[in-house]
């Protein structure tokens, strides 16, 4: 992410116009172990969608409105492992595993959400920025350090963009850093200064993906109420 937010910031992409963001995993390898998998706050949206949304929040900035369904296919189901004491039992899945939606942003930009916890191993994922000048494809945002892909545009508009390079990503956090935002959390406390961490882009995410099970509900496109800012990425190191 710090990566792209640095190219986005050289003008690479031009003006972003839209966005995507899909995971498919399949949930059912976790329900057999990870009980608070089947529960409300739990789903594919809340405990996976909330690692692409923060990716996007930290780039883009706040959502303006929200609209989508969400789904949870095939509720009872029963335990399959056999090492397991509740082998053959029926359990049931209280929370979504299927989760669509358009986004708008307060930018303007437009975008969509998809994720299936209903599917195959294994998981698949795609993360992608359009702007007019070219496509950037992320990495997983539940790991560190992929590498980014970036298709830009010809020398005029007749031109199709091509794949003209991969981006490695390297420095201090490209490694496996899940405890880094407690670390610049307690940096930031110690200097006296807004932690990255801030919980209004917290509250942001979580009101958005109330937001997408409210529109669920009602067929309506949902308002956000809450906002924050965007914050600074790291320096390159």
């Amino acid at each position: 992410m710090q990566a792209a937010l640095r190219l986005i910031r050289q003008g690479t992409l031009g003006t972003i116009t839209g966005f995507h963001a899909h995971v498919d995993r399949q949930m059912e390898y976790y329900y057999q172990f990870l009980d608070y998998t089947r529960e409300p706050g739990g789903g594919i949206g809340y405990d996976l969608g909330i690692y692409y949304l923060t990716v996007l929040l930290s780039i883009l900035g706040p959502v303006a409105s929200v609209t989508g369904m969400i789904k949870t296919s095939r509720p009872v189901r029963a335990y399959t492992k056999e090492d397991s004491d509740r082998f053959g039992q029926n359990y049931e899945i209280q929370n979504e595993n299927l989760m669509v939606a358009t986004v708008q942003m307060q930018s303007g930009v437009l975008g969509t959400l998809h994720f299936n916890g209903d599917a195959v191993m294994p998981e698949s994922s795609t993360l992608l920025l359009e702007g007019t000048r070219g496509i950037l494809y992320l990495g997983n945002p539940d790991r560190f350090g992929d590498n980014l892909r970036i298709f830009e545009a010809g020398e005029n508009d007749q031109e199709p963009a091509e794949l003209t390079r991969e981006i490695p990503v390297s420095g201090a956090y490209a490694c496996n850093s899940r405890g880094l935002g407690v670390s610049e959390m307690a940096d930031a406390i110690e200097k006296g200064r807004r932690p990255r961490t801030d919980c209004a882009m917290s509250v942001h995410a979580l009101e958005v993906f109330d937001g997408i099970t409210q529109s669920s509900q009602t067929g309506k496109s949902v308002q956000m109420r809450t906002s924050f800012e965007v914050p600074e990425p790291f320096e390159a190191e």
